[in-house]
């Protein structure tokens, strides 16, 4: 996820993208810090698909990048 938020911060598409970025990041630091055990991982799958889309990924480079950070 953070891998994510800082990419996202160089996006340059429209701001509606940004702002669900953003949104979702603002998210996941808010319920991690309400209880820091939480699972947020739908949130940052979410984070992640609006990411590849910003970027125009196709369905192989993804599978790179998840394969890539499958261990981290």
């Amino acid at each position: 996820m953070l891998r994510n938020a800082i990419i996202a911060a160089n996006i340059t598409k429209p701001s509606a993208e940004r702002t669900a970025v953003a949104g979702l990041v603002e998210r996941v630091l808010a319920a991690k810090r309400a209880t820091p055990a939480v699972d947020v991982a739908a949130l940052e799958q979410e984070i992640d698909a609006h990411v590849y889309r910003l970027y125009g990924l196709t369905q192989d480079e993804i599978k790179l990048v998840e394969s890539a950070s499958a261990g981290r």
